[in-house]
Parts: structure tokens; C-alpha cells; sequence
């Protein structure tokens, strides 16, 4: 019964801080960041572009983790540029 409680706290208490990954997509991250940068043609904004291609790539390998990284990198290096919050 306290494993159950324990596991019951644990998932409550998991779900905001994952939720912006799991409930947005690649797809949807990359067009955002492409909207923000539209315009922008600095060192940082074109290195958030390559780092959201590389992402891109990265799903269509099927490779979830490695291309949420990738666009984490690209949400801050667009954030660098002034692109993104």
C-alpha cells in the first residue's frame, strides 16, 4: 500500500515538470522556433536552425532522446539570439 502511494506521489508530482516534453513535439518546437526567428540572421539564430534540422533528422531516426536534446540546444541558442522567451 505505501509503494502504491509512493508511486501514485511520484507520478502527480512528475507530470508538470514533464509535461512540456512530452506534449509538445519535435515538429511543433521546430515551427515555433522557426517563427521566432523569421527575420533574424545571426550567428545564434542560424545556429538554432542547424541544431533544430539536426533534431529533425534525429527523430526521423527515431532517436526521441537525442533529438530532444537537440532542440533543447536550439531553444537556447534561439534565446541567445533574442528569438525565443
Amino acid at each position: 500500500m505505501k509503494r502504491l502511494l509512493l508511486l501514485a506521489a511520484l507520478c502527480a508530482m512528475a507530470s508538470p515538470v514533464m509535461a512540456g516534453s512530452f506534449f509538445n513535439s519535435i515538429e511543433d518546437r521546430t515551427a515555433a522556433l522557426a517563427q521566432q526567428l523569421q527575420g533574424k540572421n545571426d550567428y545564434y539564430a542560424y545556429l538554432a536552425r542547424e541544431y533544430a534540422s539536426i533534431a529533425d533528422e534525429e527523430k526521423s531516426q527515431h532517436d526521441i532522446g537525442v533529438a530532444d536534446y537537440f532542440m533543447t540546444l536550439a531553444e537556447q541558442a534561439a534565446a541567445k539570439s533574442g528569438g525565443a522567451q
